[in-house]
C-alpha cells in the first residue's frame, strides 16, 4: 500500500518538528523560533487543505429505514476522509447475500464549478443520466453536490445490476443533505 500524500505530509511535519529541537545554542539547550515554526505549520495546514477532522458524516446522508427496505439487516462501516481533506463514505452491507450501498463524498473542491470531473476512458463507456448525474453501470451513480464529486452504488451480486432508479434516488437524497 502506498502512503497517501496526507500521510507524507504529517510525516514531513513532524520530521522537521523533530529535527528543530535538534538544534541549538552552544549551551546545548534548544533555541527554536516558535513564532516562524507555527508560521510554517500554519502554512502546510492551509496547503493541505481541510482537515479529515471536518470530514462528512457519510452515514448520515441516507436513511437506513430506506437501506433496510433495499437491502434487509446490514452491518454500517463509515469512512471519514477516505476521499481525503472533509469527504467521507459510508458502506451498509447485508453480510448474508452481500448486497449494498455505498455512499462516497468527495473533499470540497474536489467537483470544481459544480461540474463533474472529465470521466476516466478505462471506466467504460459514460451515460449521462438527468440532473447532470452520469453512470457506468453496475449500480452506481456519480453526481456532483455543490462542490463536492460523490457516487453512490446499490449492489445486488445475486442478481447482477441494481435498479439504476434506486441509486439516482439515494443520489438526489444526499444531495438535499450536503
Amino acid at each position: 500500500m502506498r502512503p497517501t500524500s496526507s500521510f507524507r505530509l504529517l510525516a514531513c511535519a513532524l520530521a522537521v518538528l523533530a529535527l528543530s529541537g535538534c538544534g541549538g545554542s552552544e549551551g546545548g539547550a534548544a533555541d527554536p523560533d516558535l513564532s516562524t515554526q507555527s508560521g510554517v505549520l500554519a502554512a502546510e495546514a492551509e496547503a493541505r487543505g481541510p482537515s479529515t477532522a471536518d470530514a462528512v458524516d457519510a452515514c448520515a446522508l441516507i436513511d437506513e429505514a430506506k437501506v433496510r427496505a433495499l437491502i434487509g439487516d446490514f452491518e454500517r462501516t463509515a469512512t471519514p476522509g477516505v476521499t481525503g481533506g472533509d469527504g467521507g463514505g459510508c458502506t451498509w452491507e447485508n453480510k448474508a447475500d452481500y448486497h449494498s450501498v455505498t455512499v462516497d463524498i468527495g473533499a470540497s473542491g474536489t467537483a470544481a464549478g459544480g461540474a463533474l470531473p472529465t470521466a476516466d476512458p478505462a471506466m467504460g463507456t459514460e451515460r449521462t443520466l438527468p440532473d447532470g448525474m452520469r453512470t457506468f453501470g453496475g449500480g452506481q451513480v456519480e453526481f456532483v453536490a455543490g462542490d463536492r464529486y460523490c457516487s453512490v452504488q446499490v449492489a445486488d451480486v445475486i442478481q447482477g445490476d441494481a435498479d439504476e432508479n434506486t441509486a439516482i434516488e439515494l443520489a438526489k437524497d444526499v444531495q438535499g443533505r450536503l
